[in-house]
């Protein structure tokens, strides 16, 4: 099932101007403007209340929740997709000689980083600086069979076109 016709799926059980503030709350508007939006009140000075009571709202918080989580499967399907053809333009670059030697090396040193096999670094982190970038120390070929093993495990949660 596509993105839209998830989202779809999801904001039919909604009022229609609940819908709208959720998926524009969803796609990162403001929940005050979103409300505004929603009930066609731009100067209305109790959509920041009033946004924040229907964000409250349970089904208004599943839609938000759902429609992140659609968003999320798809961008994760696009990082699989592309993970082949990204590390064959990285294996390209390696082993091509009419490349730079500067380049080459950096292809060779990104693979074997990747693998878990390259240089190790010390990475600090700091808790007042909030979440960090998460750091991987399994090889690329692993993560990749286990990334696409959960986008499999979405694809299969997910309805099917038949029902539709």
């Amino acid at each position: 099932m596509s993105e839209l016709a998830l989202a779809q799926d999801v904001l039919h059980h909604l009022p229609h101007r609940h819908a709208v503030f959720a998926l524009m709350v969803a796609s990162g508007t403001p929940q005050s403007r979103a409300y505004a939006t929603a009930y066609d009140r731009m100067h209305d000075s109790t959509a920041r209340s009033q946004g924040s009571k229907l964000a409250a709202k349970p089904n208004v918080q599943r839609a938000i929740e759902r429609i992140h989580e659609t968003i999320r499967a798809s961008i994760l399907q696009g990082y699989v997709e592309n993970a082949g053809r990204a590390l064959q333009t990285v294996l390209d670059i390696m082993n091509d000689e009419r490349a730079r030697p500067v380049d080459r090396l950096r292809a060779a040193q990104d693979i074997l980083n990747r693998a878990g096999v390259g240089a190790s670094q010390k990475v600090e982190t700091s808790a007042s600086r909030g979440p960090s970038a998460p750091v991987f120390s399994e090889p690329l070929a692993e993560r990749i069979r286990r990334v696409d093993g959960m986008r499999k495990l979405l694809e299969a949660r997910a309805p099917s076109k038949l029902d539709t």
